[in-house]
């Protein structure tokens, strides 16, 4: 009998644990915390390009009159500043100085020599206080012996002049790249500066034409 008592003691015992752990409750999985990262694109060093300046005067403060055919020639200049300079190059990665004119010279129909000597036998030569955007400017090459002769060997091209005070920038291709120079303020380039010659004029129909020697 006490055996039969003390089964039957077991199995109700059991049988309340098991109705227990039937009310006991699952926990709840831990939610995840999702933090927005917000990503800020950024421009590679290597696309933020800089053009190339020597002395360069504020732009704001120089004006220049308009001329057909010219401004568009300038802005395929402007267009190309902080490109290397390479010898014997025309673009489009990079330019020498004669390169860079002839590059720009086509834009507006205009095919010149391709050396900066053969250029400077064009147009018509004018005075220093008679220089106007689009004008070329011819200097003695960087070597002693070409600067004693009067040797051309570089160019530039006049991107605006200033006229209340004289000061002229030139833009051209040198070790520097392509960059804007004022002429006035160097005197490396001053003291090499051998002529100045108007190129090209604007015919009855607004083309560029050549100018005659002289």
């Amino acid at each position: 009998m006490k055996r039969l008592l003390t089964m039957l003691f077991c199995f109700f015992t059991l049988t309340s644990v098991s109705a227990k752990n039937k009310h006991v409750s699952k926990p709840h999985p831990v939610k995840k915390h999702h933090h927005a990262v917000r990503h800020t694109a950024r421009t590679p060093k290597n696309h933020l390009i800089k053009p190339a300046t020597t002395g360069v005067a504020s732009l704001d403060t120089v004006t220049h009159k308009n001329y057909t055919g010219i401004e568009y020639l300038l802005s395929v200049l402007v267009k190309e500043l902080g490109k290397p300079y390479k010898l014997g190059s025309s673009g489009p990665t990079g330019f020498d100085c004669s390169g860079l004119i002839n590059y720009a010279f086509s834009f507006i129909g205009i095919q010149l020599p391709r050396t900066s000597t053969d250029i400077g036998q064009l147009g018509q030569k004018i005075a220093f206080n008679e220089l106007q955007p689009g004008d070329l400017l011819f200097f003695a090459g960087r070597k002693a012996a070409n600067a004693k002769a009067n040797r051309i060997g570089h160019v530039a091209c006049v991107y605006k002049v200033d006229e209340s005070t004289g000061k002229v920038l030139m833009i051209h291709s040198s070790d520097e790249g392509v960059n804007i120079t004022e002429l006035n303020d160097s005197k490396y380039y001053m003291e090499r500066l051998i002529s100045a010659r108007r190129i090209f004029a604007i015919d009855s129909c607004g083309t560029p034409q050549i100018k005659s020697k002289g």
